[in-house]
């Protein structure tokens, strides 16, 4: 990809761009008390890069990031890349031996570290790791000392190891969330990392008034494109959250201080729960989702309690950086509309009924992994794995994924259908569809279901009688009081389908 002379290249580009332009702005911060201006961060993170220079890491190396949400998280991602290096950022959510499979695979030069984290990575890595506590630690300052109004962290005097970046360098490698197999390193360049982040920019009309919070893991694409890059690009703010809290974020929804959110269903959720019985906000924020289909009932919920907010379902996949469709939605619309393509990305549906897309986002591959690769694409286009079909005014509507399709006797039943039948009862918070094998019929549909009060699987399927065949309403049920999640905040559906086992079993046992 050419980009035009004085074009940003990379992320960091904005960073520089802004620290010229508006240094005293805020940038970024965090639920420690620490606040950073743009001409701040710019300067931690030139210190940082040179700490990784004077390490002997040079471009094209890889780092791995093992930290929380927080101001350090994001300095040493923008250090990394703006050094030429690859950042590997990783879940904080992991046992010792995941890590250590994930940092085998990356393979790092080296490991940036929070000092609670450190416990996590084994000690055959130990001459790797950089705390960051000690990295980012102003000079001339002990950590104690160390100033949360952002102190000067300065850069010595004559080194500058930021460089322009290659737009078409790896710039960042990470990992799938892996609801149903193994994660996957997924290479992404600079130019997919810097595009991906200026759509959200675009399509939002963001400015420098953006202020965002951020509640998922900024580890996930969900947090470093769609909320840090975002709000780079625009000249915004960020607040980083090291876990969501649903009084915080409602909080600043209502007051103004978070004028653009995105998160999962579930968080919504949780939102729409503690501002029950509050009047409807008179504010206008950007209230964005992804990541799972947003139930039909929360969109009514979530627009009764901001009736003038703009509600965007975007639509995306790792493997394409971040977005490729967005559907600004209004109460009526399905959980399943993912709207048109954004600009830049074109689509189409297989033979099969899969989703295909181009897009100039699109991965660099998976690390280490050529047939998987391979495996990915057909016929040069980007393979999401869902189902999908596009209505006569052109919108894409995606009903699950290819491989969570339940073949009851020759019968075809896709989780999400169900779901949302499911959760249109008054009773159900939320339910997860899966297949169970069967002697009868090769598989039956499952469910398990979130709800408010007790229900039972008979009058559960009286209930949605009129919205699915019979060969799609759950033969089994149950209830439970939470859906298993990886960190990102999907439904994972092998541990749902091990979980429905689990009860079911107990249940027969008990008779």
């Amino acid at each position: 990809m050419t980009e035009a002379p004085g074009s940003p290249a990379g992320l960091s580009d904005y960073l520089w761009h802004w620290e010229a332009t508006s240094p005293d702005k805020t940038f970024v911060t965090d639920d420690t008390g620490t606040r950073l201006s743009y001409a701040q961060a710019a300067t931690r993170v030139r210190a940082l890069s040179a700490e990784l220079g004077r390490r002997g890491l040079v471009a094209g190396q890889r780092v791995a990031l093992l930290a929380e949400n927080s101001t350090d998280w994001i300095i040493a991602f923008l250090a990394t890349m703006a050094s030429g290096m690859v950042t590997v950022p990783l879940a904080t959510r992991v046992t010792i031996d995941a890590l250590d499979a994930l940092l085998d695979h990356a393979d790092p030069r080296a490991i940036a570290v929070d000092e609670a984290l450190r416990p996590l990575v084994s000690a055959r890595w130990s001459d790797r790791l950089l705390l960051l506590s000690h990295a980012l630690q102003p000079p001339g300052l002990s950590h104690s000392d160390r100033p949360r109004d952002g102190g000067a962290a300065t850069t010595p005097a004559g080194h500058d190891s930021t460089h322009r970046a290659d737009p078409d360098a790896p710039a960042c490698l990470t990992y799938t969330s892996g609801t149903t197999n193994r994660p996957k390193g997924v290479m992404l360049s600079n130019a997919g990392l810097t595009r991906a982040s200026e759509t959200y920019a675009a399509m939002f009309h963001s400015t420098p008034e953006l202020h965002t919070t951020v509640a998922v893991p900024l580890c996930h694409n969900t947090g470093f494109v769609d909320q840090l890059g975002h709000a780079l690009v625009a000249g915004g703010s960020i607040e980083a959250h090291r876990r969501f809290r649903a009084d915080k974020i409602a909080d600043g929804l209502q007051s103004g201080t978070c004028s653009y959110f995105i998160g999962v269903p579930t968080m919504y959720h949780r939102i729409v729960e503690h501002l029950a019985g509050t009047p409807p906000c008179e504010l206008a924020p950007a209230l964005a989702f992804g990541g799972a289909p947003m139930p039909s009932q929360l969109i009514v919920h979530l627009h009764q309690q901001f009736p003038r907010s703009l509600l965007a379902n975007c639509y995306g996949l790792s493997e394409a950086t971040s977005i490729t469709h967005i559907n600004f939605v209004r109460p009526g619309h399905a959980a399943t509309e993912v709207g048109v393509a954004v600009a830049g990305t074109v689509d189409r549906i297989s033979a099969s009924g899969e989703l295909l897309v181009r897009s100039p986002t699109t991965m660099l591959g998976y690390h280490r992994d050529p047939e998987a690769t391979a495996a990915k694409f057909e016929d040069g286009w980007l393979r999401t794995g869902d189902l999908a079909s596009r209505s006569d005014d052109g919108v894409v509507r995606v009903y699950g994924r290819v491989d969570d399709v339940i073949n009851r006797g020759g019968e075809k039943v896709v989780p999400l259908e169900v779901e949302e039948a499911l959760c249109s009862h008054p009773s159900v918070v939320e339910a997860a569809v899966v297949g169970l094998a069967d002697e009868e019929y090769g598989m039956i549909v499952a469910a398990a279901v979130v709800t408010r009060d007790p229900i039972a699987l008979a009058d559960l399927n009286r209930f949605v009688e009129g919205a699915l065949a019979d060969y799609k309403r759950p033969a089994r049920l149950v209830t439970v009081d939470h859906l298993p999640r990886n960190e990102n905040g999907k439904v994972v559906a092998g541990e749902v389908r091990d979980l429905v086992t689990r009860i079911l079993s107990a249940q027969q046992g008990q008779q």
